[in-house]
């Protein structure tokens, strides 16, 4: 099976899609979006992924982010992975959550593309078939055979809370289904000059492998370690291997944060630590940031 093409570059933004396996559902209940959204935060600390909007929808969700690295694929791993596991062990349940690998979407930063993608994503909640608007109703709708009646249209603002006037044209008068649709099936969403730049991009990368990923950290963990080291006044070595110091954990919170490795490559680079104590190292510094007035 081919993997999905993934195009990382720096300052790239993207429309980012993932659906429940077999169209089940990922969100049950306030406490599945609000850890969610707890791990788009820590998503954008750890891999710096500004995040401009995102969209919960019971068995799928939508994001718009941009990366300043090119990192999207790891970031978005890593959130997936993440939320996966903690959403199996709230709702004692096992196996994947997710229906294959996500889908993403290189998205112009130029001109107004983004902002048609922002308005797709907004215009989630009411794509649906009990507001007139699922496939088979929008497209009653831009064909002209049928309106939508004064109540339903009434029902979609509602349901959106928020609108601007673009968007209000597009609900009243039905979705336009061209560059917005463009982002279901398409991988790149631009002028014609950027998808045929993107395209020259991918071939040169590899013919035979279609994912190739530029991982870019945000901080090495030489340099994580560097700091501490100036900080303590003292050498890596002399502190590594001391459980419950301040300053391995302080490095081992760091790198977490802010190096964009997994917890399997902080351990190697912190001479073979294994996963389970850098995440204790973790928990006990997060502890220390809340409680120490000096680190706070």
């Amino acid at each position: 099976m081919v993997r999905p093409l993934r195009i990382d570059i720096a300052d790239g933004w993207y429309h980012i899609t993932n659906r429940g396996i077999d169209r089940q559902g990922i969100f049950d209940d306030d406490r599945d979006c609000g850890h969610f959204l707890e791990l788009l935060g820590e998503m954008h600390e750890r891999y710096a992924v500004r995040i401009y909007a995102y969209v919960l929808m019971g068995n799928h969700y939508h994001l718009l982010i941009q990366t300043p690295e090119a990192n999207a694929s790891r970031a978005i791993q890593w959130l997936n992975v993440s939320y996966s596991l903690w959403y199996n062990c709230r709702h004692n349940r096992v196996g994947p959550l997710f229906q294959g690998r996500f889908k993403s979407v290189l998205i112009e930063g130029e001109g107004a593309w983004v902002l048609e993608a922002l308005f797709y994503l907004h215009l989630n909640p009411v794509r649906v078939r009990g507001l007139g608007l699922d496939k088979a109703g929008r497209r009653l709708e831009g064909r002209g055979l049928q309106a939508a009646g004064a109540e339903q249209v009434q029902a979609r603002l509602e349901q959106l809370r928020r609108l601007r006037r673009r968007i209000e044209g597009y609900v009243k008068q039905g979705l336009k289904e061209d560059e917005m649709a463009a982002l279901k099936v398409r991988l790149l969403l631009g002028s014609r000059v950027f998808v045929e730049a993107m395209k020259r991009r991918v071939k040169k990368v590899s013919k035979e492998q279609p994912e190739r990923k530029i991982l870019e950290r945000n901080v090495s963990f030489d340099r994580i370690v560097a700091v501490v080291e100036a900080m303590r006044g003292m050498k890596w070595e002399r502190f590594c291997d001391k459980h419950g110091d301040e300053g391995r954990d302080m490095a081992l919170y760091l790198a977490r944060k802010r190096s964009g490795m997994t917890l399997r490559e902080i351990g190697e680079c912190a001479g073979g630590l294994d996963y389970k104590t850098i995440g204790k190292a973790t928990e006990r510094f997060c502890h220390r940031l809340k409680t120490d007035a000096v680190l706070h």
